[in-house]
């Protein structure tokens, strides 16, 4: 990696962290350059509005997330290990982040989303995976008998709004929603809508 990648990606990955702290709108160039440990200039050379650098901060979290999550899918057969290891994503912040953290760009992605439809449009990939990844595990489970039969789409529904909501009530009542509640709460859901006992714990898979 070239210095002006590495550079860059600091950039990038600094925007976040300001965001997730300070929100959209407490964005600003002065701060991403201070946490990021670069000029004002080096900020703007990449990036030419803050539009710009938000959008790229939202993408490149998401990305780094969707990557780290889908990686606990390898190896797993098992629609009940797949589906553990999908809600665990949910609570298990990527790396160098916190739940708290982390979530918070979430929600001021979808917030910002409302008011910018461009920064919706460039980031729906990131929502389109993630709904794709649990559809797989539900017709899976399905498919092979594991699971109960219902609508996919009905339960894939359902899931992902009870994670979101459980996760932004985590945010707001932090001691009375912690991470490790939402995650039992989660999987009491979806073993209600499958049918059968989840892993407590995703599975760990083998080291090649």
């Amino acid at each position: 990696m070239g210095p002006a990648v590495d550079s860059r990606e600091r950039i990038v990955d600094a925007a976040a962290k300001v965001l997730s702290a300070r929100g959209v709108d407490g964005v600003r160039y002065v701060d991403v350059a201070d946490a990021a440990g670069v000029s004002v200039g080096a900020v703007q050379h990449y990036f030419r509005t803050l539009r710009e650098l938000i959008a790229e901060a939202f993408r490149s979290f998401n990305q780094a997330w969707l990557r780290e999550g889908m990686a606990l899918l390898d190896g797993q057969s098992d629609p009940a290990a797949r589906l553990s290891a999908l809600l665990s994503l949910c609570t298990e912040p990527p790396e160098g982040w916190s739940f708290q953290g982390s979530w918070s760009v979430w929600l001021e992605f979808w917030s910002s989303s409302l008011h910018d439809p461009e920064l919706w449009g460039r980031n729906r990939g990131v929502s389109r995976t993630w709904r794709r990844a649990f559809t797989d595990v539900i017709e899976d489970g399905m498919a092979s008998g594991r699971f109960a039969p219902a609508p996919a789409d009905d339960v894939v529904d359902r899931l992902i709004a009870q994670a979101d909501g459980l996760a932004i009530r985590g945010l707001l009542e932090p001691s009375r929603m912690p991470p490790k509640r939402i995650r039992r709460l989660l999987l009491v859901a979806a073993e209600r809508e499958v049918g059968v006992p989840l892993p407590a714990e995703p599975h760990p898979v083998a080291k090649q």
